[in-house]
């Protein structure tokens, strides 16, 4: 089986506070993009993790090999099978590429060794592996809180066009977290305007609701994203905006033309790095054969 799993960018992300357990309170808007990573799954008498196009780990500390050692121990079945994961989506950016590849290896084990489980089932146990991966299950729109795995979908935009800009550097998410001096009072108002317009097909101003509050904090932590942002303020003022704590950035682009022609200014700023046009999509897995 041949699968292709997506990237996601947060239209919204407001904190609202620090919880008892540690993590954050959220109100976000995720919004599935067509930037995607494949995943080959065939036939092991063991399990066999093979990643190319990026330095990260092929064993128990990858989270595909985690969601096929949790998908087997809840069938009580052995986890044999090989996976190759073709990167795209850039490591550590906050594009939720590993997130996604975690959920995509959950669903289609799912259909290859005949578990059975519905997709809200599914999306439980992605929210075990991470608070992102339970959005990918379905991906498409959606508002999540709590630590964002508390998901209600939305109707997905038709006609944007995104430009996703990939990390120049790592940004640890820790760190990020830990730069936040406070809360918004009003933190959640963009989350329910933008979860509104979504659902009445009549979506408000960017002024509105486009925001997130770890950007000025990721700024803090990386002298890198500070400059970044001074150079797409100047380029596109108004219409950007960090991905999850960084350091991807997306901007919302009028229409394909115009986001082309940022995206040729963007790597003449900076050559080399990875500035897609993408488009909004209402899945967050798919089944390619």
């Amino acid at each position: 089986m041949i699968i292709d799993t997506c990237a996601k960018v947060n239209l919204t992300l407001e904190v609202l506070a620090r919880r008892q357990d540690g993590f954050h309170e959220l109100a976000t808007v995720f919004q599935a993009v067509d930037l995607c990573d494949r995943l080959v799954f065939g036939e092991s008498d063991q399990l066999e993790l093979v990643v190319h196009g990026a330095p990260i780990p092929a064993d128990e500390r990858n989270l595909c090999y985690q969601a096929a050692q949790l998908l087997a121990r809840h069938a009580g079945i052995e986890p044999r099978v090989r996976i190759e994961v073709f990167k795209r989506i850039p490591i550590g950016g906050g594009l939720g590429g590993g997130s996604g590849n975690a959920a995509g290896t959950l669903a289609a084990l799912n259909l290859l060794w005949q578990v059975g489980l519905a997709e809200n089932e599914l999306e439980g146990l992605a929210a075990e592996l991470g608070s992102d991966c339970a959005f990918f299950v379905r991906g498409g729109a959606a508002v999540g809180r709590g630590r964002g795995e508390r998901l209600e979908r939305l109707p997905a935009p038709t006609g944007w066009t995104i430009l996703i800009v990939g990390p120049s550097q790592p940004v640890p998410t820790g760190l990020v977290y830990r730069a936040l001096e406070s809360f918004r009072p009003e933190a959640g108002a963009a989350t329910a305007a933008l979860e509104a317009g979504l659902r009445a097909g009549c979506v408000p101003p960017l002024g509105e609701w486009l925001c997130n509050d770890l950007e000025v904090p990721a700024s803090k932590v990386s002298r890198a994203l500070a400059a970044e942002r001074e150079v797409l303020e100047e380029a596109a003022a108004g219409c950007y905006r960090l991905s999850g704590s960084g350091g991807s950035w997306f901007v919302l682009a009028e229409d394909a033309d115009a986001a082309e022609s940022l995206r040729t200014t963007l790597l003449q700023a900076w050559p080399g790095r990875l500035v897609a046009v993408t488009r909004p999509v209402d899945w967050g897995w798919r089944q390619v054969s």
